[in-house]
């Protein structure tokens, strides 16, 4: 009896510590990276550095100590000259019709959907998210920046709002 007991408080106990992670607000690291986790599972992730950017949305889901990420794709509808219309990655959130010379002038911004991609998992520690390595554990080895490679960096996201 007592065994059960302890059993079910160790699950209770685990339950309560997962939930109290969810990781809603805003979270930066070091290397240009933003993602914005909302309360109704959803994110969107930022990162730029200089004129490149890109930009993902998507749904997000906790599995114990673990964020994995979902991304959705957003398309717009190409007119083309010859009557035939093609789907291409929207530019903003918003699916648009647009035509050939607008699609031409946002393939040579450095900016878009997807152009970077966000991690795939992240690891919760302590309002910190970790990248997973290779043995499935949170990533605490620093890297070097990219202006300044003589400067090591934490490679972790920091909760800002």
């Amino acid at each position: 009896m007592r065994f059960i007991l302890i059993f079910i408080s160790l699950l209770i106990f685990n339950d309560s510590e997962v939930f109290a992670q969810k990781p809603e607000g805003l979270y930066i690291d070091s290397f240009g990276s933003k993602i914005y986790f909302a309360s109704d599972t959803t994110f969107k992730y930022e990162w730029n550095f200089d004129l490149a950017s890109s930009w993902s949305i998507g749904k997000y889901e906790i599995v114990t100590d673990k964020v994995h990420f979902y991304t959705s794709s957003i398309f717009d509808t190409l007119s083309l000259d010859n009557g035939v219309d093609s789907l291409v990655l929207s530019m903003d959130d918003i699916s648009n019709r647009i035509e050939a010379s607008e699609f031409i002038v946002n393939s040579i911004s450095g900016g878009g959907q997807s152009r970077k991609e966000p991690p795939f998992e992240l690891i919760i520690r302590k309002n910190k998210l970790f990248h997973v390595n290779s043995k499935g554990k949170a990533d605490r080895k620093k890297r070097r920046g990219i202006m300044n490679s003589s400067k090591k960096l934490k490679p972790y996201y920091f909760k800002i709002k």
